[in-house]
């Protein structure tokens, strides 16, 4: 039988939110520069993009061990290493946290693009769509030669 709730351990796991302290080291660094250059301005869309950044992140993760589980040919692998499988976890479960993530992520990115430049928008599109297609589709990038 198949569980209706994720749990905070299952959600710890599902989203690999554990991975995004790196991204946060990555956006801390560059904004130490800027606030450096700056000469001690704290710049609160650095902060947002933080923010829109990690949920993104975690988004993603759902959606990738999702995809994972729906296209895993090994059976093992799918009842038995895959969060999903081995707890469990309801599909409907999945896609709806996926989908909390990604509303809240696109809209603190709309926000962003609406406090700084429609050019944001551009850039977020494609980190969207590179996010997204990473796992998703007849040939996602994490299954190419090149990842």
């Amino acid at each position: 039988m198949r569980k209706n709730r994720v749990t905070f351990r299952q959600f710890w796991e599902l989203s690999e939110v554990y991975t995004a302290p790196l991204n946060l080291f990555i956006i801390l660094l560059g904004s130490s520069a800027a606030v450096y250059l700056k000469l001690g301005e704290l710049n609160w869309t650095l902060v947002l993009f933080s923010f829109i950044m990690i949920t993104f992140h975690i988004a993603t993760n759902i959606f990738n061990n999702w995809m994972d589980f729906r296209n895993a040919q090994d059976a093992y692998y799918k009842s038995e290493v895959n969060i999903i499988g081995r707890d469990q976890l309801q599909i409907q479960s999945v896609k709806r946290l996926f989908w909390i993530w990604m509303v809240l992520s696109f809209v603190l990115g709309a926000y962003l693009v609406w406090v700084t430049s429609w050019w944001i928008a551009l850039i977020g599109v494609f980190g969207f769509y590179l996010g997204l297609f990473y796992s998703y589709g007849k040939y996602p990038i994490n299954s190419l030669p090149i990842a």
